[in-house]
């Protein structure tokens, strides 16, 4: 059987962190998994089913098409994982929060450091 693979998401349309290069390569260091790395949208216009999680990686605006959109929703909708890395399942113009409205919203701050009310 094949490593699990990863598609690491880095398209940025607004704020770009200098710290990409090293975060990817990063990610690619911490295990056996590989590690797909791209800024092309149209990564998202195929099929996710080989890949065990999508990371969008300190991504910024709006950073897919509305048919990628569909695509990555189905693919949490039928359990893909997704993970984001920063600020990134925040940023959108689209008024959503996240990628997928099944992922759980980004508050910036671990639970642990939330004020309760």
């Amino acid at each position: 059987m094949p490593a699990p693979a990863l598609l690491v998401y880095t398209r940025t349309a607004d704020y770009r962190h200098d710290s990409l290069p090293a975060a990817v390569t990063a990610l690619r260091s911490l295990g056996d998994f590989a590690v797909d790395a791209t800024e092309d949208p149209a990564a998202f216009e195929e099929p996710l089913d080989r890949y065990a999680a999508v990371v969008f990686l300190s991504t910024s605006g709006e950073v897919l098409t509305p048919a990628g959109r569909e695509r990555l929703a189905a693919y949490t909708a039928a359990g893909g994982g997704f993970v984001g890395v920063h600020a990134a399942p925040a940023r959108s113009t689209t008024g959503r929060t996240t990628a997928n409205s099944s992922a759980p919203a980004s508050t910036g701050t671990p639970p642990s450091s939330r004020a309760a009310s």
